[in-house]
């Protein structure tokens, strides 16, 4: 659990900014995480010299079914964007939706290209979208993007040979928190994988001052305990819950571990299954660099195991 700081009487536009604070921190802590540079070269800041083979390889190739380019949205006059990279053959294939984190412009579905295509190439297709930033709108209309590309792959997946009777949400920290939700709100979902997120928003806004602080904000509105529950995936987990792998680096300060600690032992009451992986030393966004070859191997060995993928080999 984070340091809780002293309690202190706030106006509801200094309140309002210690809120932008602790979310502005959530999203823009995954900018290496989900590969906020160029996808032809490693992300901006990481060290070249731990840069993968793999991850190169992944950032450089190409869906052997081709990447398929769609507007899936049209909000205030833009054009939100969806490209999906296909395995090759005739499908369906399973699939999972990768939503990115931060909260700056900028923001586009190159994020976990790496990821998406790794994964092609063994078969399971990748779903990649941008959806508008905290600093472009309220809570409701971020999760209503997300949803609208689940409502868009869901009508169109004969279409684009996805099998929705296989799918799954997968996000890095601000991604992770959203794809967390949309994963309890979407009955097709049958696995959830999170990177570095915070799936108790309570607690996570402990480290800013306390909820209690906090009292009003742009982007969830007024917080009160219902509201707070309403915002985080560890309220809102169903019955039966999506198996559900989590990530994070053991020396994460932009959002602590016991976030994902919280949350596995959450889907485990309800019965579900969930898997922790922690990784020594690491800190926000880490796998987007050396620990690459991990965290996708360990992505896609348990996606495999929950979508009946028997007889392929990690790479």
């Amino acid at each position: 659990m984070g340091h809780r700081t002293s309690r202190w009487a706030a106006s509801a536009p200094v309140a309002a900014g210690w809120l932008g604070l602790a979310w502005a921190c959530l999203f823009a802590g995954s900018l290496v995480a989900v590969g906020a540079a160029p996808a032809d070269r490693p992300a901006r800041g990481a060290d070249v010299r731990s840069v993968s083979a793999l991850l190169q390889r992944d950032l450089n190739a190409e869906a052997p079914g081709g990447t398929v380019k769609v507007g899936y949205k049209r909000v205030g006059g833009e054009t939100l964007p969806m490209e999906i990279d296909l395995p090759g053959g005739d499908g369906p294939f399973p699939f999972v939706i990768y939503l990115h984190g931060g909260g700056t412009p900028g923001k586009t579905p190159a994020q976990f290209r790496a990821q998406s295509l790794h994964m092609a190439q063994l078969g399971v297709a990748g779903v990649r979208i941008n959806y508008r930033g905290a600093e472009r709108g309220p809570f409701e209309e971020i999760l209503g993007n997300i949803m609208d590309a689940m409502a868009y792959v869901r009508a169109n997946a004969p279409k684009h040979h996805l099998d929705l009777a296989r799918m799954a949400w997968a996000g890095g920290s601000a991604g992770a928190s959203l794809g967390a939700l949309a994963a309890q709100r979407t009955p097709e979902c049958v696995a959830f994988v999170g990177f570095n997120g915070a799936y108790d928003i309570g607690r996570h806004l402990e480290r800013f001052g306390g909820a209690d602080n906090l009292k009003e904000s742009s982007f969830y509105g007024r917080l009160t305990p219902e509201r707070i529950k309403e915002v985080s995936a560890i309220d809102q987990i169903r019955t039966p819950p999506p198996a559900t792998l989590l990530l994070h680096g053991k020396a994460d300060k932009t959002v602590l571990p016991e976030q994902s600690q919280r949350f596995a032992d959450a889907v485990k009451a309800r019965g579900g299954r969930a898997e922790l992986r922690l990784y020594d030393g690491e800190q926000h966004g880490f796998f987007n660099d050396r620990r690459y070859d991990e965290t996708v191997t360990d992505m896609q060995v348990f996606l495999f195991d929950v979508f009946g993928l028997e007889g392929r080999r990690a790479r």
